[in-house]
């Protein structure tokens, strides 16, 4: 994962946070509980667009931060699948379902080549080093992406998201190499618990959410094959290892 300098929360303070106008008394909201991120429902779906954070509200003297790979996340939870299908900024796109502890993938162009991982791998390609290891991968989830790290110590403020929506609004604070910096800013709503926003890579991830799924969700046919060759090398590993220990 990239860094994301400190002063990125100063200009999301003063876009999205911003002075309250009259409506809503921040004031009058209590401290947030657990849990602090609404789980997620049963049936639901969601959209996340990234906006770039101007290079103009950033330090000077800070490294060029990279524009964000991903342009969207479109996603929908069915009883036990989840599935995303995610836009890169290449024009790229890559489905990925979530189901029974592993991740299926497929990009686009090879819609026939199936990856498949488990729910931990996903964190293996980003960065665990230091203070970037509570972030996790800010895209890619069985739950909502961004905001596993959320917790009652980053609480900062309630502040307006988006100018409009009150938020519980969270920064994850560290050092790296002695610089002081943000790794993570989250907002959720104050009222409903759903995740309103995230940063990471130099952008700001925001939700939308729509309405809920009906009927009932299956993998489609090459995600399901690639699925039940996985458990029959599983079966078959299983098997050797029963037949070597009754040996011994």
């Amino acid at each position: 994962m990239k860094i994301l300098i400190g002063l990125v929360g100063m200009f999301l303070g003063a876009t999205i946070a911003g002075a309250a106008p009259p409506g809503p008394n921040l004031a009058s909201f209590p401290p947030p509980h657990a849990p602090f991120v609404k789980p997620v429902a049963e049936k639901a779906s969601w959209t996340i667009t990234t906006q770039e954070i101007p290079s103009t509200e950033k330090k000077e003297s800070a490294p060029p931060q990279p524009k964000s790979l991903v342009t969207s996340i479109d996603s929908f939870r069915n009883g036990e699948f989840k599935r995303d299908l995610i836009t890169y900024a290449s024009g790229q796109r890559e489905e990925v379902w979530y189901f029974q502890g592993q991740v299926l993938s497929a990009a686009s162009s090879r819609p026939e080549k199936v990856v498949i991982q488990s729910f931990a791998a996903l964190e293996e390609g980003y960065d665990q080093t230091e203070i970037f290891r509570l972030v996790g991968n800010p895209v890619k989830s069985p739950g909502y992406p961004g905001l596993n790290w959320v917790d009652k110590k980053y609480y900062d403020a309630v502040t307006l998201f988006n100018k409009t929506v009150p938020a519980y609004h969270y920064v994850l604070r560290g050092k790296v190499d002695g610089q002081d910096l943000v790794a993570a800013e989250a907002w959720v709503d104050a009222q409903t618990g759903l995740p309103l926003g995230y940063t990471s890579d130099g952008a700001l991830y925001v939700y939308r959410f729509g309405e809920a799924p009906t009927g009932s969700a299956t993998l489609p046919p090459a995600f399901a094959a690639a699925l039940q060759k996985v458990k029959q090398r599983q079966d078959l590993l299983r098997r050797l290892q029963a037949d070597a220990a009754a040996l011994r």
